[in-house]
């Protein structure tokens, strides 16, 4: 009985913190980009994207970080190439199909989002986040189970 009443206790107040730290974060604020913004945006970001794919799938990363931003290439350097490819393409198997979804500007940047579907049949959201300011560079790349 006082053990069940601790750990309801510990619940709650760990429920309150994560409420209160979720109010005192910063709002981000991220706007849809689309139409000829969006056009726009894709003129320069979709060769980046098909770059880095390519670069990806092939297990070439020259051609896989040739667009990254200085911090991209110290996130993300050849030495750990091995094991995105095989936390990313290794896990799921190839794709079969990257589809945009939606361009959003979020801050100093455009982040390009796509389904992607891959030979293993997972669907996976692909992330890609390009700085806004020229020259235009990948500065972020994520992988999500699609929802």
């Amino acid at each position: 009985m006082k053990f069940n009443r601790i750990v309801t206790l510990t619940f709650v107040l760990a429920l309150l913190v994560s409420l209160m730290l979720t109010a005192c974060a910063p709002k981000v604020n991220v706007v849809p980009v689309e139409g000829a913004d969006r056009d726009a945006v894709m003129e320069y970001a979709q060769p980046q994207v098909d770059a880095l794919l390519a670069g990806l799938t092939a297990k070439d990363y020259a051609a896989f970080s040739a667009d990254f931003s200085d911090e991209m290439l110290k996130a993300i350097p050849e030495s750990a190439f091995g094991k995105l490819y095989d936390q990313s393409i290794g896990a799921t198997g190839a794709f079969t199909t990257v589809e945009l979804n939606r361009v959003e500007q979020v801050e100093g940047y455009y982040r390009v989002i796509y389904n992607v579907q891959t030979d293993k049949d997972m669907k996976l959201s692909l992330l890609i986040t390009i700085t806004a300011d020229e020259p235009h560079k990948v500065a972020g790349i994520f992988f999500q189970p699609a929802k």
